[in-house]
């Protein structure tokens, strides 16, 4: 009679007496680099908390979670099941066999391009010594997982919120299992439950489809949590367009100064039959995405326009004869029932938050006589001499300035992508 199977919730607890004792990295030549982030093209997924129990993910207890996931990777029959991935993907095959798998804490800084943790060992509890410093309260780390085949790296990055502030309030009735001063896990100022939670919204995932599966199953099963895909709206991109604009301005010189894409699709509502169901016309000729290419120097010019239109209503005047502007409910349904799309959380009452957007509508409708700010016209891609962001994916190119200071606005670029992933 085969055994009886533990519950769910108490697969991400581990006994602590027998984790191995493994010494974790004491010095900053032992620890290897942080895994490649800019220039490199990551899928966008949402992390619901993970539940990591009473004690912390201290370096024994990764080491032991690296070992599981190394035995699923390399196909172990468990229970008389085949788990292993070889033969089921091209990619994975084109990239050698498995070589090493590692999870381990990474400093969000050094993550970005800043300075390195410099703290001795980032296992150690930081509020050990009893002293709590400005220092100790605005580190940040992210938990990072690696797959090193022959050919291939594959990486996935877990990463807390960057505008939370740690705080910690040691209980003799609860030991917090933040000890390791790791962003987003609640501290024992919450109930007695949420501190076994830790908080890492946004995943990062840069991997054949066939590992992604195996990544999140593993993530899903280990820790108890929920992933799902993170899928940027217009509302998602053109806010972080905007923003990046207010953040680095428009340069005409140096790396950022590169021609900006902006790619728009188009949501067509189904017919609807005499009996009043949804028709699903067959695929038929017709634009899909147009691709509108604006040259580096005429991006300042594109913002300063769009600060002098005086009244930015008369780009949709179009919409005011077609009964949607004032219907939220018509609105929706044009925009194909999503809350990111629809133009509905536009303002158009002559503010200058979204100036570009502005003289982009007017350009477009004076000279393509379309209109931007229909319900049914999409923006699913941005591209720009910063970055590269799409309905699901995300690439970052590396910033100019001081290698040992993060540049801002690529902090805020993540931020608001990790805000993204936390609503």
């Amino acid at each position: 009679m085969p055994p009886r199977g533990r519950p769910r919730a108490a697969a991400a607890e581990f006994d602590s007496e027998v984790l191995p004792e493994r010494p974790s990295p004491s010095s900053l030549d032992e620890r290897e680099p942080p895994p490649p982030f800019f220039n490199t093209t990551f899928s966008t997924h949402r992390a619901s908390p993970l539940y990591v129990g009473a004690n912390t993910l201290s370096f024994p207890r990764l080491q032991a979670l690296s070992q599981r996931l190394r035995d699923t990777l390399v196909g172990d029959v468990v229970r008389g099941v085949q788990v292993g991935l070889e033969g089921s993907d091209s990619s994975l095959g084109r990239a050698g066999p498995l070589e090493k798998v590692g999870i381990r804490w990474v400093g969000v800084e050094a993550l970005l391009g800043g300075a390195d943790d410099t703290d001795p060992d980032l296992s150690r509890d930081l509020t050990s010594d009893g002293v709590e410093t400005d220092e100790t309260v605005r580190k940040k780390r992210c938990l990072v997982f690696e797959m090193r085949y022959e050919n291939a790296l594959c990486t996935a990055v877990l990463l807390p919120s960057l505008s939370e502030k740690i705080t910690e309030e040691p209980t003799a009735e609860l030991q917090s299992a933040n000890s390791l001063g790791v962003p987003g896990l609640l501290t024992s100022s919450g109930t007695k439950d949420d501190r076994h939670f830790l908080h890492l919204p946004l995943l990062l995932l840069r991997m054949p489809a066939p590992l992604k599966s195996v990544i999140v199953d593993f993530l899903s099963s280990t820790f108890d949590c929920r992933i799902s895909s993170l899928r940027l709206g217009t509302k998602g991109l053109t806010t972080a367009w905007e923003r990046w604009i207010e953040d680095a301005g428009l340069p005409s010189q140096g790396p950022l100064a590169k021609d900006m894409i902006l790619t728009l699709g188009f949501y067509i509502p189904p017919a609807v039959t005499s009996d009043g169901t949804d028709e699903q016309p067959p695929d038929g000729l017709g634009i899909k995405s147009i691709d509108i290419v604006i040259p580096a120097e005429e991006l300042k010019r594109f913002t300063k326009e769009g600060m002098t239109l005086t009244n930015p209503t008369i780009i949709n005047k179009a919409g005011l004869t077609q009964g949607y502007q004032e219907d939220p409910r018509k609105r929706k349904k044009l925009a194909g029932g999503k809350a990111d799309e629809g133009w509905g959380w536009f303002d158009r009452q002559g503010e200058h938050d979204e100036a570009f957007l502005h003289a982009l509508g007017a350009y477009l409708e004076k000279h393509l006589a379309l209109n931007l700010f229909h319900p049914g016209v999409r923006v699913t891609k941005i591209a720009c001499g910063g970055f590269v962001l799409s309905e699901g994916r995300v690439k970052v190119f590396v910033p100019p300035g001081d290698d040992e200071e993060v540049f801002e606005p690529v902090k805020n670029l993540i931020s608001d992508l990790i805000a993204s992933a936390n609503s």
